[in-house]
């Protein structure tokens, strides 16, 4: 008996150091995925759009991850190109350098690019890529330079954006093409993309390189959803994955059939650090993507005091009541009449038929076109409404209570039944 109680004595308890210094000797070193930038995002970037900022990482604050991987899927036509060139312009207002691989040879005209904000002096085009060995070993090369930057101390902040994966051919297809074969292999492009990822997302993500890329669809079976080309290596590799499809903007004129714009509908494949959510936004052909379009869904009076509705004086409203008892929200309002500057005391009832009413300014407006402005839309609205309406829709909820050990506790009626 005390020849056993001395063995429990001596008996070592583990410890996680053990593990590592028995690893180290075999070779092997384990690290802290938070030192290597592996751990949350330290910061996002905005895409140009609250709204799919929000879709992404459930605040419309947010954006793409710096230390992940970022695919936007669609049909031809659906604003790709255009949402990464904008996402180019707000990474370089953050201080990053961009490096912008098109294998599509789908960027627009200089003048146009200056137009939308990007500045040429952070901006490296790369358009003599084709296949997927050739990416492969330029972010490969690139890689490896910014490792030699790390190590003398320096950090560069890069953004890598390739248009597109679905563009990309291998070398023994374009071989065959040039002979006269055709001898198309998806199934090698797919393998060679897969290993593409496999080199290079975790030294990305650890050096905080983020990296988007555009891909296309194709429609699988009868009843299938469409699915992104290039086989399943960069559904693994990516951290968020949006599918876009199209509706057309039409003008509210006379020409009916004139198209002004498109109605881009995102829906989330694959995402992180968001619940799972369709949103939608507009880009007009003369006036680009407005930043602030997808978000009315969300305004509501309580949240971020803006919401369709009518206005009433009181004695109307008192009258409105005795004809419909069931008003269930109404909320006094002053209101700043737009022509005489005088200040009224109303009540504002919401309804889908009437106009935006703006509580913050004591006044309402007539259009949409009017509400998506910096004037109405200020900083302090955006918060309130990030807070109260969009992160308890997108953002994933706090569910570290469920793991509560007193949740876990044993019941004492429970034990005493026993």
């Amino acid at each position: 008996m005390a020849k056993k109680q001395k063995e429990e004595e001596v008996k070592p308890e583990f410890s996680m150091s053990m593990l590592k210094a028995g690893m180290a000797k075999a070779g092997f070193k384990l690290e802290n995925l938070n030192e290597k930038n592996m751990g949350p995002p330290s910061e996002w970037i905005n895409t140009g759009s609250y709204i799919l900022n929000a879709q992404l990482s459930g605040s419309i604050f947010g954006g793409i991850a710096n230390t992940r991987i970022t695919e936007f899927a669609g049909d031809p036509g659906t604003g790709k190109t255009y949402l990464c060139l904008n996402l180019v312009r707000e990474a370089q207002r953050m201080g990053y350098d961009v490096v912008y691989i098109d294998t599509e040879g789908a960027l627009p005209e200089k003048v146009d690019m200056v137009n939308i904000g990007i500045d040429f002096e952070k901006f490296t085009p790369v358009d003599e890529i084709y296949t997927v060995a050739a990416l492969s070993n330029y972010v490969l090369n690139l890689i490896v330079e910014v490792e030699k930057l790390v190590e003398k101390g320096i950090h560069p902040k890069i953004l890598i954006v390739v248009d597109s994966v679905g563009m990309l051919t291998t070398d023994k297809e374009l071989n065959d093409t040039i002979k006269g074969h055709d001898a198309s292999d998806m199934g090698l492009k797919a393998k060679q993309l897969k290993k593409f990822f496999t080199l290079t997302v975790r030294r990305l993500c650890s050096l905080s390189i983020p990296m988007v890329f555009t891909n296309h669809v194709y429609a699988g079976g009868m009843y299938e959803a469409k699915k992104a080309s290039g086989g399943q290596g960069h559904i693994f590799a990516a951290s968020s994955i949006l599918f876009f499809s199209k509706s057309h903007l039409k003008n509210d004129d006379e020409d009916e059939k004139k198209k002004t714009g498109i109605v881009a509908h995102s829906t989330p494949h694959k995402t992180r650090f968001a619940q799972p959510t369709q949103v939608d936004f507009y880009i007009e052909f003369k006036k680009g993507m407005n930043p602030y379009i997808g978000l009315e869904k969300y305004f509501s009076w309580n949240v971020c005091g803006i919401e369709k509705g009518k206005l009433y004086t009181q004695k109307d409203f008192d009258k409105e009541l005795t004809k419909n008892s069931k008003i269930a929200d109404y909320f006094p309002f002053t209101f700043v009449d737009n022509n005489t500057g005088e200040v009224k005391d109303l009540v504002f009832v919401p309804s889908s038929t009437g106009r935006w009413c703006i509580k913050h300014l004591g006044k309402s407006i007539p259009s949409e076109s009017q509400l998506f402005t910096r004037d109405i839309l200020t900083k302090s609205v955006l918060i309130e409404l990030d807070e109260k309406g969009i992160q308890p829709e997108f953002k994933y909820p706090d569910t570290t209570r469920l793991f509560d050990e007193d949740l876990f506790a044993a019941d004492p009626d429970d034990i005493e039944n026993e």
